[in-house]
């Protein structure tokens, strides 16, 4: 069994990434393939060969970050699947800040997180604004059988740099 965090870029992967890490599960990334930078202070916890759909393969009992539609060809039914979620505005904000090609909509993420939801059916959706703003882990803890404690720690509301804004 593998923990797998998914999602689409600028969703929350990262931070849930860091969350399972601190309750005592290994990343399978590679810290060279994208370093911490000013939008990630702590990291992408991204391994080169996933993120560039080049492998599905990695060891068990590790946790795992796959972003966008490859995820439904990298997770087993055996995988504690975390989907992220987060608005579309505050998802396109964050992309276009970083610099992502232009021509996203909120209402294409919007759709991109609901394909990987119906697609992997068994995956914990799991709402990035909620989790920043309650603490409360509780539900990814009942899920995974980590404890919320101790993903809760990593959670820094100073990295939050979009919030979900109508326009």
């Amino acid at each position: 069994m593998r923990y797998v965090v998914c999602g689409v870029p600028r969703s929350g992967t990262s931070m849930m990434m860091q969350a399972i890490v601190a309750a005592g599960v290994e990343p399978w990334h590679s810290e060279s393939f994208r370093p911490a930078d000013r939008h990630n202070p702590r990291g992408y916890f991204e391994h080169g060969d996933v993120i560039r759909g080049r492998s599905t393969e990695c060891p068990s009992g590790v946790c795992v970050k796959v972003v966008g539609p490859d995820a439904v060809r990298f997770v087993t039914r055996s995988d504690k699947v975390i989907l992220m979620r987060r608005g579309g505005h505050a998802v396109a904000a964050s992309q276009a800040e970083m610099g992502f090609p232009a021509g996203r909509t909120t209402a294409m993420l919007d759709h991109a997180v609901e394909r990987l939801a119906s697609d992997i059916p068994w995956a914990y959706v799991a709402d990035y604004d909620y989790l920043v703003d309650t603490l409360d882990f509780s539900g990814v803890a009942g899920y995974t059988g980590l404890p919320a404690e101790a993903m809760a720690t990593v959670v820094d509301r100073l990295l939050r740099h979009h919030t979900e804004v109508l326009p």
